[in-house]
């Protein structure tokens, strides 16, 4: 079978809990779905080709698992964006669009202690655009069409935070 339709294929899979992410209201939620999110994704990310993608799902699965144990600090935050940062530069082989995963994922650490989920969800939105433009150039159709979902899905996730917070006052 050819790798761009299997890779795209294992890319619904982790595709679909991404989606599913932008609905959960509790951080730890969040987190969680991620990791297995994240691991199904790198697959999918090497199979075409994309390794910075597949870097960046590997890292965000280490990360996560920290923030649900620890609270991540600015050491934390400064080893994980370093990290990927010297493995992008070492295996992308996209050019620029392959530093959008370190973009994406930088501003998302940025915003892992925040406490105010619809921060973080707006930081998932902002990083999902940088991964639609990366996603199209892998060739990772499926990517594509689930990064605009998530952006969608989790801009109902603030709008539905938003309400709840109108509603409590």
């Amino acid at each position: 079978m050819n790798l761009v339709i299997l890779g795209n294929i294992v890319m619904l899979a982790g595709s679909s809990l991404m989606v599913t992410v932008g609905f959960l209201k509790k951080k730890r939620q969040i987190l969680a779905v991620q990791c297995v999110q994240c691991v199904i994704q790198s697959a999918a990310h090497l199979m075409l080709g994309a390794a910075s993608g597949a870097i960046a799902g590997v890292l965000a699965v280490a990360r996560n698992l920290i923030c649900l144990k620890r609270e991540f600090s600015l050491r934390f935050k400064l080893v994980f964006i370093a990290i990927q940062a010297v493995l992008t530069g070492a295996f992308n082989s996209m050019g620029f669009i392959g530093w959008m995963p370190f973009f994406a994922t930088a501003i998302f650490i940025w915003m892992l202690d925040t406490k105010d989920e619809r921060k973080l969800k707006i930081s998932i939105i902002i990083g999902q655009i940088m991964w639609t433009l990366f996603d199209w150039q892998a060739l990772n159709f499926v990517g594509v069409a689930f990064d605009v979902f998530t952006i969608i899905s989790n801009a109902v996730g603030v709008y539905m935070l938003r309400s709840k917070r109108a509603d409590a006052k």
